[in-house]
């Protein structure tokens, strides 16, 4: 199993996929099509978070639904606290930004019906080897990648990176994402008429 990023192709752990049902491959005589762009209110995602293009520039959407690259420029203000002389932005951060990317990806993937997230809400559930590999500093554009590997029961697996300048700064062999009912609230109760007594 394989991914194309840029011109490299990633080989995937061997075990990436054990434990999970895999997404059913497209044939692959499906020829190929352009990806979705996504910007501005286009940007939606199934987590609770702000607003996602306040953090994501750009999401683009692999035609086959089963991977998706977000754009993010790194505000200097969000490097402040580190090193004297060396800001950089925080690995919270780019883990924060591969769960969005993930979670806009579940929003518009063809593999996924609506129903599936009928009454419900994603939310971070698991991570499993996060590696930070290079520090990011201030302006960069950082370019997050997901591909998604499978499912168990509610949860949603996927493999991400993040790149800067055509070098890794950020993996994750696999990151999850489960699915919660939304909170309902109480519907609202009139209020009971008082009673008339006759003296």
């Amino acid at each position: 199993m394989a991914t194309m990023v840029g011109e490299r192709v990633r080989r995937l752990p061997t075990d990436i996929l054990r434990g999970l049902v895999p997404w059913i491959a497209l044939p692959p005589q499906v020829p190929p099509s352009e990806p979705i762009l996504l910007v501005g209110d286009a940007i939606t995602s199934i987590l609770p978070y702000d607003d996602p293009k306040m953090f994501l520039r750009e999401v683009r959407l692999a035609a086959d639904g089963k991977s998706a690259a977000g754009l993010h420029i790194v505000d200097p203000s969000w490097c402040q606290g580190h090193r004297a002389g060396l800001p950089l932005l925080p690995g919270s951060v780019l883990g924060d930004l591969l769960y969005l990317t993930f979670a806009v990806l579940l929003r518009h993937s063809p593999l996924l019906g609506p129903e599936l997230f009928a009454g419900r809400l994603g939310v971070r559930a698991r991570d499993e080897e996060f590696r930070y590999r290079r520090r990011v500093a201030p302006g960069a554009e950082v370019h997050m990648g997901v591909e998604l590997l499978g499912r168990r029961g509610e949860l949603l697996a996927a493999h991400g990176w993040a790149t800067v300048g055509g070098e890794t700064v950020f993996e994750a062999k696999r990151c999850w994402i489960g699915l919660t009912p939304r909170a309902v609230e109480p519907a609202a109760v009139a209020p009971t008429p008082p009673v008339e007594t006759t003296g």
